[in-house]
């Protein structure tokens, strides 16, 4: 409210509450609508320059806060990739689901006491960031040095913007014209080589364990990175994406969950100032045949799919490809658990059923370890989780 005050910032609202103070009303009446949001991540200066991803504005997203730490990625783009984000934007800006905050606030206005007040807290917000260990670490020699514009290597090549048109929220199907992911299938279904899918939510449905088990039979490599159940911070995400983990280990696909543990030397030394103990993974890239990247806001998950609005890019270029494949591949071992099946046939388990066990494989303190059970984790998350998954609705997922 106050934001929207100042005269060089206005804020408008995408698919809002019919009331900001009786949600819950438009939640039993209106679910279908309300449960859908805006997802979509970038940042834009002068028509100069853009910037999209996964992350958030919030100090928890930038490794600002002591009780956890996102791991993220972005992209800063330039060139024509900037005029067609701000397409976007001009677009979702002016669109019928759009409405100005200001709407909201008629008839409330901010008295020139509430306006000092307001300047005060903000003003001592300032004050108290000043020591914080974060702000700190940006003051060390060179900490920023490497990020001014001349001092960035940029990867030249082939832009495109992927996103969903801002009706998905009244469309009734997914089809190429509204929603971003029939055309992100497309180009993942070129892939000759590998694909790798990093995705924090990560709940594929039966459609798409048999999309990559065929990119398997054909050849491709296809490796995924997603949250492990102690990293997860959304339970009910994970309680519907175990259940696939099974039938994708089965077709061929590798699989790796991000640890919640900080255990590289990297991160000890980002935990003395960040204080946080706790990793979840937030970034969302695809890398097809090291060779085409699409950084997103994408998650592989129904509401990424039908409910949300999501866009990212998806450049070409076999350096940086090539460099973040690599990357990923070095630091998988010490930062993700590698998921093995271990089956037993029918005639050889006790049940005389054939029976499907799984391991979680990771590397601690230089030595392979193995897990037999969700890593990290308590006796009751490991059974609430598994009992949710029993009946959670995967389409609000």
């Amino acid at each position: 409210m106050f934001l929207e005050n100042h005269p060089n910032i206005e804020i408008r609202l995408y698919n809002p509450f019919a009331s900001r103070d009786k949600r819950g009303k438009d939640f039993v009446t209106d679910l279908a609508k309300v449960n859908r949001r805006m997802h979509n991540k970038s940042l834009t200066a002068d028509y100069a320059a853009t910037m999209v991803g996964g992350r958030n504005i919030g100090n928890e997203y930038f490794g600002a806060t002591s009780h956890a730490e996102f791991s993220d990625l972005d992209v800063l783009g330039i060139g024509p990739i900037v005029n067609d984000v701000s397409v976007m934007f001009d677009t979702y800006w002016n669109s019928e689901s759009v409405i100005p905050f200001r709407a909201f606030t008629e008839g409330k206005e901010i008295t020139e006491e509430q306006l000092t007040k307001a300047r005060a807290d903000f003003s001592k917000q300032v004050e108290e960031a000043k020591d914080n260990p974060y702000v700190a670490a940006l003051r060390e020699p060179g900490a920023l040095v490497r990020l001014q514009y001349d001092n960035l290597k940029f990867y030249w090549g082939n832009a495109e913007l992927l996103h969903d048109a801002p009706t998905k929220v009244t469309a009734e199907q997914v089809t190429a014209k509204t929603h971003l992911a029939p055309n992100l299938s497309a180009h993942i279904s070129q892939a000759t080589d590998e694909v790798i899918i990093v995705s924090p939510y990560f709940v594929p449905g039966s459609r798409m364990v048999e999309f990559l088990g065929k990119l398997v039979d054909k050849g491709v490599r296809v490796r995924i990175l997603t949250n492990s159940l102690a990293a997860n911070d959304v339970g009910a995400v994970h309680a519907g994406y175990m259940r696939y983990r099974v039938g994708l280990l089965k077709r061929g696909v590798e699989l790796y969950e991000f640890k919640s543990v900080m255990e590289t030397d990297q991160d000890k030394q980002k935990k003395k100032w960040t204080g946080s103990s706790k990793a979840s993974l937030h970034a969302k890239t695809f890398n097809i045949d090291r060779r085409k990247i699409f950084v997103d806001s994408f998650n592989l998950d129904p509401r990424s799919v039908a409910l949300n609005t999501e866009m990212g890019v998806i450049f070409e270029n076999k350096e940086l490809a090539g460099m973040m494949a690599d990357a990923l591949a070095k630091n998988l071992s010490q930062k993700a658990y590698r998921l093995q099946l271990v089956t037993t046939p029918a005639a050889e388990s006790d049940s005389g059923w054939e029976e499907n066990l799984l391991e979680w494989i990771t590397i601690e303190d230089g030595k392979e370890v193995r897990y037999t059970k969700e890593p990290h984790t308590s006796w009751w998350q490991r059974f609430s989780t598994g009992f949710l998954s029993m009946f959670v609705a995967e389409s609000y997922l």
